[in-house]
């Protein structure tokens, strides 16, 4: 806690409470968590560590799923077969024969 300060107990004012997340450092969780589910950086996300992994996976499954909730049926199905001619490209070699 680097403010020494709890939430669920202090009456504070959401200008307060904008300045003083403003200023949390990366040694809290609440910004390392952040930090963990925005990397962007392919080589870093390679040397997480187990836990880090697990934190970075879970919030990639969150919203991939809420981004196919807000597609159509139509643009679902799109996706779906782009990625599916994908996979035949890269794994068949013999072309779209019989699939």
């Amino acid at each position: 806690m680097q403010y020494g300060i709890r939430l669920s107990i202090e009456d504070i004012s959401y200008g307060e409470y904008k300045r003083l997340f403003s200023g949390l450092t990366g040694d809290t969780p609440l910004v390392r968590i952040i930090s963990i589910r925005t990397e962007k950086d392919i080589k870093k996300i390679k040397q997480f560590t187990k836990e880090e992994k697990k934190v970075y996976d879970e919030w990639k499954r969150i919203q991939n799923k809420k981004k196919i909730a807000s597609m159509s049926e139509k643009e679902y199905k799109e996706k779906l077969r782009l990625f599916q001619e994908s996979m035949k490209s890269a794994f068949y070699k013999g072309g779209s024969k019989g699939m």
